[in-house]
């Protein structure tokens, strides 16, 4: 690594990582926002509101995880688990759905404190965090490949080609600039990429400026608590899957920088991440998580400082209090968000295999099996048709509807019943 964690890079080379970061958050950030503020409201202004408010919690959460949580480069977005069951309480008012989220989130801050942290501890080995690498790659492979195939402007083959080919420049880029110019490799992708797709394909279409109003922010910053105990319980098991992905998340990560500590580190990153979700129920938007996807950025740029992580969370900031930031951010196009994260993720799971290669977790077939079984149950999940997931019981929704979750608790199974090791 270039940089540790408490490492401050040059001002160029902070700007520069910082840029990464930004570049590789965003596409999940607009996503997640696009697709539950369209399940929410038709009126596009109201879209814009909700994406806003999600962008400035998410970046105030950045700040506030990396000073006071778990002092770690990880990367926190919108915690896609939550999704499934905004999905499945979709008869429910939107109160009620952010009010369920609200508690979530208050559930998970005396989870930090009890005996429950200290069993997730010790069954979080070195195969579970090599599965939870890997598994984010996977799970997250049906949206690159939506973001790569475009939005219908172009024919899909030419999309995926251009995504296919700019995740490979970026890659060249990354090889082959020098020094300060090294950490700028992905945005200058994600600037070239749009230069490139504008000047081949035409700009895609956007919202008109005039569709946000301030006054909309002032009139929906808080929702009214509504207490739906038909909803409750499904947020319940997805602030549980949310728990084993926050854990795994601080752990992949400082496994991979050599971080001491974790166990500390890892109940300050509960405590936060239960405070914003939390404070997003109470807002009326989709609470966070962090972000597995970090150890991919790590590996790519090479660099683990916390400092431009920190920065990439005011640039969240600001693209929030400047809601026609948002409106450009849309413009780019979903191929050039594809590349990147096409990118990052190939590299997260190269970290998978160079981790198990450090840590020598592969010596019988079973182990073998602890690592492919539940990759192989995430990939068939993750491409799974829509009957499949129709047919599944609303509260079996939230662990084995969501590829990432499923795996891990099949890891965890094999890691610990099926393929225990005896003395």
């Amino acid at each position: 690594m270039k940089y540790g964690v408490n490492d401050k890079p040059k001002p160029l080379e902070m700007l520069g990582y910082a840029l990464q970061w930004f570049c590789v958050m965003i596409p999940t950030v607009l996503v997640l926002a696009g697709v539950v503020s369209k399940l929410h409201y038709d009126d596009a202004g109201m879209q814009t509101v909700y994406t806003q408010k999600m962008f400035f919690l998410t970046g105030l959460a950045l700040v506030v995880q990396v000073f006071w949580g778990h002092k770690m480069p990880v990367m926190i977005g919108p915690a896609s688990v939550l999704l499934v069951g905004i999905l499945s309480s979709r008869n429910a008012s939107i109160d009620a759905i952010y009010t369920a989220i609200a508690l979530g989130g208050l559930m998970l801050i005396p989870l930090s404190f009890g005996r429950v942290f200290n069993v997730i501890q010790k069954v979080i080995t070195p195969r579970i965090i090599i599965v939870i690498l890997m598994l984010v790659a996977l799970s997250l492979a049906p949206l690159v490949l939506k973001l790569s195939l475009g939005i219908g402007q172009v024919s899909a083959f030419k999309s995926f080609a251009f995504s296919l080919s700019l995740a490979f420049a970026v890659m060249f880029l990354g090889a082959k600039l020098p020094g300060a110019w090294k950490s700028m490799s992905m945005f200058f992708g994600v600037v070239a990429g749009a230069l490139a797709y504008w000047a081949i394909f035409g700009m895609p279409p956007g919202d008109a400026p005039d569709a946000y109003k301030w006054g909309d922010l002032w009139n929906n910053l808080f929702i009214r608590p509504e207490f739906d105990m038909n909803v409750i319980p499904a947020f319940i098991l997805c602030f549980l899957a949310l728990f084993v992905n926050e854990v795994g998340s601080v752990y992949a990560v400082g496994a991979l920088i050599g971080e001491k500590g974790l166990a500390e580190k890892g109940r300050r990153a509960l405590r936060t991440t239960g405070a914003f979700n939390f404070l997003s129920g109470s807002c009326g938007v989709i609470g966070q998580v962090d972000f597995s996807t970090s150890p991919g950025v790590i590996a790519a740029t090479g660099c683990a400082s916390k400092y431009p992580v920190a920065l990439m969370g005011l640039l969240v900031v600001a693209c929030a209090l400047v809601p026609q930031s948002i409106a450009v951010l849309h413009l780019v196009p979903q191929e050039v968000m594809g590349a990147v994260l096409f990118y990052v993720l190939a590299a997260q799971f190269a970290s998978g295999i160079q981790m198990a290669v450090k840590e020598k977790s592969v010596v019988r077939a079973e182990d073998g099996l602890v690592i492919g079984l539940p990759v192989m149950a995430a990939i068939c999940i993750a491409f799974a048709p829509a009957e499949f997931f129709d047919s599944m019981p609303a509260l079996a929704r939230p662990i084995l509807g969501n590829g990432f979750t499923a795996g891990c608790v099949l890891a965890l199974i094999l890691e610990h019943i099926v393929c225990r090791r005896r003395a």
